[in-house]
């Protein structure tokens, strides 16, 4: 997780890991940077409610066609990718809430 550009998704996934967390709706971080120390810290400390997995060697990037950062990945109860979104602008908050919101609340 590169944190500039990273800095948008989490600034929406925050309230609505807040409304849905009940619901069943976690999010992972992934860290691709090789400062693991940095990054880590950084997110213990703006963002503990989120699990957060380290991947300095790009396996996850590689093995799921990540081509840019961020690249949202939402996944149903089952494990399947129901949807992909690479990059963050602030105009895809709203799409990126409704997605969320469809695939938890089943509507």
């Amino acid at each position: 997780m590169r944190r500039r550009p990273a800095l948008g998704t989490v600034m929406v996934l925050l309230p609505v890991l807040a409304s849905l967390g009940p619901d069943g709706f976690i999010v992972i971080a992934v860290n691709v940077d090789h400062a693991y120390t940095d990054t880590e810290r950084f997110l213990e400390q703006h963002i503990p409610r989120f699990g957060i997995v380290s991947d300095p060697d790009g396996l996850l990037e590689q093995k799921f066609a990540v081509k840019s950062i961020p690249t949202s990945f939402l996944i149903d109860r089952s494990g399947h990718i129901q949807w992909k979104h690479e990059g963050f602008r602030l105009g895809d908050r709203d799409t990126l809430e409704r997605q969320i919101r469809s695939l938890v609340l089943g509507h």
